[in-house]
């Protein structure tokens, strides 16, 4: 079981949505475009993240006790054999939390360029749109990668490169990037002339 734990003005989760400050940077509902390009510079900077500040381990029966917490909010996952389970408002201080294992979900997929050519080392962020835990990893010398297993839920994914553009998901599912690959593109530019 990992604890996290959102930080107001710094995660996305509690970062507004432009002038909408009901909904969060992170959430699917957040629309605006400024705040898109916004998402984006955040999470290539390392920054919105939700960390996580503690990790315990369940005992024979299931039982677990996480201690030292602050007062306030936090997201319990857990995750094990059996599946994942997520609880994204725990209050600190309950005593009754009870977190129930359901089929977990693994992201996989492949990176290509315009050429359909695999591309390595690209930086994949895959995120949580509720509460914007960060999962990152890098696509290997075939292109691919794997994030997981996580509880089922609305992640959001973003794909940096050092040499080509890669996307930004809103919203992503497993059978998504497994149907069909993520093409990052070389970066373009426009000349031009503004006349009176």
């Amino acid at each position: 079981v990992s604890v996290s734990r959102a930080l107001p003005g710094e995660s996305l989760s509690l970062r507004p949505c432009g002038k909408d400050v009901d909904i969060p940077l992170s959430a699917t509902e957040c629309e605006d475009l400024d705040m898109l390009a916004a998402l984006r510079e955040l999470i290539q900077a390392g920054r919105g993240d939700t960390p996580v500040v503690a990790r315990v381990t369940t005992d024979a029966e299931g039982a677990f006790e996480v201690q030292n917490l602050p007062e306030g909010t936090v997201a319990l996952w857990a995750v094990g054999e059996k599946g994942a389970a997520l609880a994204t408002e725990v209050q600190t201080g309950t005593a009754d939390v009870e977190l129930v294992l359901e089929p977990s979900v693994v992201f996989a997929g492949r990176v290509v360029d315009e050429a359909l050519r695999p591309v390595a080392g690209s930086k994949l962020t895959l995120f949580h749109t509720q509460h914007s835990r960060f999962f990152q990893t890098t696509s290997n010398g075939d292109g691919r990668f794997t994030l997981g297993p996580l509880p089922a839920s609305t992640y959001g994914l973003q794909v940096d490169d050092n040499h080509l553009i890669g996307p930004c998901l809103r919203e992503t599912s497993p059978g998504e990037l497994e149907a069909e690959d993520i093409v990052l593109h070389r970066p373009r530019r426009i000349v031009g002339q503004v006349l009176l």
